[in-house]
This record gives structure tokens, sequence and C-alpha cells, in this order.
């Protein structure tokens, strides 16, 4: 069989949700299935349509779960481009303009879409074929600039695949997709969420908008370390160089990883003076410098 998109499709959803199945040797019931288990109504549709236009022969909609056809000439055909357990189902080697049919239907199905505000957004997919997941990695990261990343998780045989980041889940939207509508709507409720993380610094260094980014984003620790976060590497670059300018402070600025793999930047002060520097020129809130070690400033300010 030469796949086009209907194919490429119907082969994403059958690796996801789906099954291509006969009876055991030792049964005396012969049977042929092949179908899609699903509890949304237009993914079942979608399957449904895509499976006769390929295969010239409908299948049927059993309720809101589940869409089926027997066929000993089609199961044998569709084994030749198989298997389809979750354990080791194959990832196509396609062209992009059908891999991305493939891609939709499969996330369709598998992924979920998480939407925390300034938290966590992201399309997450987890799966026991790690061999597969790592080739899909591999192609949304070279056919359609989409990098993800991989993790585990303690006591279970998955592997997970998670797409981050603004323009990341921009080009997932523009290029691959949701036929899902729950999804499609989280998916944009993601993106349009993300807010403008570049700092409103201003073309030339100014005191008071120095004073107020610092303010907003110091993180301080005792007993006198101060720091600042950002996924803009730009932001803690600017921060080092106007808080050299302005107040006399030198900084060291680091590239981060957190515990879901994803890039940060930061800038930390560390010398004592440089933070009784900040005190004296009111820098902080009372509320922040409660967080220091109470010592510190009592012999400082």
């Amino acid at each position: 069989m030469k796949f086009d998109e209907n194919l490429a499709a119907l082969h994403g959803y059958l690796c996801a949700d789906g099954y291509v199945t006969r009876n055991l040797p030792h049964q005396k019931h012969k049977y042929y299935s092949i179908g899609l288990r699903n509890t949304n109504n237009v993914l079942l549709k979608d399957f449904q349509q895509r499976f006769y236009k390929f295969f010239s022969e409908k299948p049927k909609l059993i309720g809101n779960e589940r869409c089926r056809i027997y066929s000993k000439d089609i199961y044998h055909k569709l084994m030749i481009i198989g298997p389809f357990h979750s354990k080791n189902w194959t990832f196509p080697q396609l062209p992009k303009k059908y891999l991305k049919f493939w891609l939709r239907a499969f996330f369709d199905c598998e992924s979920w879409v998480v939407v925390r505000t300034a938290q966590d957004r992201r399309i997450a997919v987890e799966s026991i074929n790690h061999d597969s997941l790592l080739k899909i990695k591999k192609e949304l990261k070279q056919k359609f600039g989409i990098p993800c990343s991989l993790s585990t998780r303690k006591n279970r045989n998955t592997l997970g695949l998670h797409i981050y980041g603004k323009d990341c889940l921009i080009k997932f939207q523009n290029k691959i997709g949701f036929l899902h509508p729950e999804k499609k709507k989280k998916l944009s409720e993601a993106i349009n969420s993300f807010r403008d993380y570049k700092w409103r610094f201003q073309k030339n260094p100014n005191k008071k908008i120095l004073k107020m980014i610092l303010r907003e984003k110091a993180k301080l620790k005792k007993p006198h370390t101060v720091r600042f976060n950002s996924i803009n590497k730009e932001n803690v670059l600017r921060l080092s160089k106007d808080l050299l300018k302005i107040y006399g402070i030198e900084s060291r600025t680091y590239e981060r990883v957190n515990g879901e793999g994803r890039k940060y930047f930061e800038l930390a002060i560390y010398r004592e003076e440089y933070i009784r520097r900040l005190v004296k020129e009111g820098v902080f809130s009372q509320k922040k410098l409660s967080k220091l070690d109470a010592s510190f400033f009592k012999q400082n300010i």
C-alpha cells in the first residue's frame, strides 16, 4: 500500500488507540477486526471517513466509544505496515506532507494539554514504546522545527515526551494541530496565556527602572545572596550591565536546567557589601527583607 494523507492518519490512529486483531489459532470462531477506541465522536468520525476514502469500506460507529470493521483482506493489508500493539507499533518513515497527518492523529488520541498560567503549559504524551517515541522526537525537531524534552517516571516503564514554550506550541498548532475539540481549545488557551518575558529596560540605563526590576524579580536567599531567574538570556545580561553601571555591583550569570529539562538563565549577587549597598539604596521592600537573615540586616541597615 502506498501512503497518502488518509492512510497516514489511519496509521497514527491505530498506533495510538486502535487495534488490528484476529482470532487465536485455537479459536473456532474466525474474525479479523480493525477499529479505533476513543470517546471523542469527532475523532471516531474522522477515522470512519478516512477509512472509507482509502479502503472504500465504511466501519461502523458503535456508540460514542468505538469505530469498527471486520475484514480479512484489510487486516492483511494493514499488517504489512504494522504491527499496532502498544509495545511494538512501528513509527513510519513518511515525507513531511503526510507525516503531519500521522502526528495529528496520534497526538489527538494519546496526548494531553497542560494549561497552568505562569507555571506549566505544554503538550505531553507518554508511551511504553520508547523507540518509536524517540523517533517522533527526532522527526518533530528535524521536519517541523519543534524541539521536545523527554522524561521518565519512577516505577513506570513509560517515556514521556513534552513540547514546551510559546514558540514551539505555536509551531505545533500551525504545522500539525489538533482535531480533538477540547485539545484544540486548550492549546489556544495555553498559547494565549503566555506573557511577555522581556523585562522592560529603557534604552539607556535608568536607576528608577532598574530599582523597579530588582524589587520585582529578586529572589532573596539566606544569609546574603540575591538571584534573578529568566527564560530570556538577554534579561540577565542587561541586568548585569546595569547593576555594574548604576550601583557598581558585579554579578555572575549562569545557564541552568530545571527538573523538567527546561533551560533558564540566572544572575546571582553574592558579596555581602553588594547586598548592603542595595539595602541602603532602598531597593528592597520590607517584605523581601524579612526573608533574609535578620541579624545581617540588624547590623547593616
